[in-house]
């Protein structure tokens, strides 16, 4: 088992149907935490759990393909090979299935049924500034764990992929094919909160003066932000 697979569960029916159903138990460890205070407590809770170094942190309406875990160790086998032919020394610490390359722009390949298409950008895998949270996946080797002080269920994948970046070392996006059964991403009145929070955390603190996420795009500089959804 190379693999542990933690998911946040306030609907056991539609973990059950779409992540459980959907893995072999004897090649991943599911590790469902049911009704979490917050993202970041329930995420890392599963992460102390977890056995395996590499942590898939998914929402409960996402399916994997067949074989994923073959799929995940040759896509992080093309991202060394990447990382070697750059002659650059860095360690890989967060992994995504689809969000924004360092210039911004979306990346990823992944099947959303909302329409029915699938989505490709770009040549993958790449690095990425930050991922979508449908998906995160975490070596947790490093000792890279969500910030707790924030209390919402929004921006912690942005904030741990800066706080990845920060340290110098890397995000990336991989070609994985996986299903996310989810019309378009979903805010909520806590949303402004999640964002002024990572403001206030992060201004001054980065050299990236504009952060874009999947929902919003938030200027360090100037003190801005703008909602996408």
């Amino acid at each position: 088992m190379s693999y542990s697979i933690v998911t946040l569960v306030n609907d056991p029916v539609t973990y059950t149907k779409f992540v459980k159903n959907t893995v072999d138990p004897e090649r991943f460890e599911l590790i469902p935490i049911l009704w979490p205070i917050s993202a970041t407590n329930g995420l890392n809770r599963g992460i102390e759990k977890a056995s395996c170094d590499w942590v898939i942190c998914c929402h409960q309406d996402v399916s994997f393909p067949e074989n994923f875990d073959f799929i995940l160790t040759g896509q992080i086998a093309k991202i060394e090979q990447a990382i070697k032919n750059e002659n650059r020394l860095a360690q890989v610490e967060v992994i995504g299935t689809f969000g924004r390359k360092l210039d911004l722009e979306c990346a990823g390949r992944i099947y959303n049924p909302y329409p029915k298409l699938r989505q490709g950008h770009g040549k993958l895998p790449t690095r990425a500034l930050t991922v979508d949270e449908h998906c995160i996946i975490i070596n947790k080797k490093y000792g890279l764990r969500f910030d707790e002080t924030l209390p919402y269920f929004h921006i912690y994948g942005a904030d741990i992929c800066l706080s990845t970046l920060s340290k110098g070392s890397d995000v990336w996006i991989i070609d994985s094919m996986l299903n996310h059964d989810s019309e378009k991403g979903k805010v909520d009145e806590t949303f402004p909160k999640a964002v002024e929070w990572f403001m206030n955390k992060w201004t001054g603190k980065t050299d990236i003066p504009i952060f874009r996420t999947m929902c919003c795009e938030v200027n360090f500089e100037t003190g801005n932000w703008i909602q996408y959804v």
